[in-house]
């Protein structure tokens, strides 16, 4: 289960680092994960092994919010 998990955040920063956020649903759906295995495993590495925050529904690389907040 680990290395899964290591996989998917691997994947969800090169994902983010293209576009610079995603948001859950989308995750969930096009990734085929279960909301438990997003919530407990993935989002728990959030602002670790996943460069990137949480704001509701979306996941922002830290990059792409501090330019959003900037354009406020």
């Amino acid at each position: 289960l680990r290395d899964y998990i290591n996989d998917i955040c691997k994947r969800l920063n090169e994902s983010l680092e293209g576009i610079g956020q995603l948001s859950m649903y989308q995750l969930a759906k096009n990734w085929d994960l279960s909301t438990e295995l997003l919530n407990n495993f993935v989002l728990t590495n959030l602002g670790t092994q996943v460069d990137a925050t949480r704001l509701e529904d979306q996941i922002y690389t830290r990059r792409f919010y501090r330019l959003q907040q900037n354009k406020l």
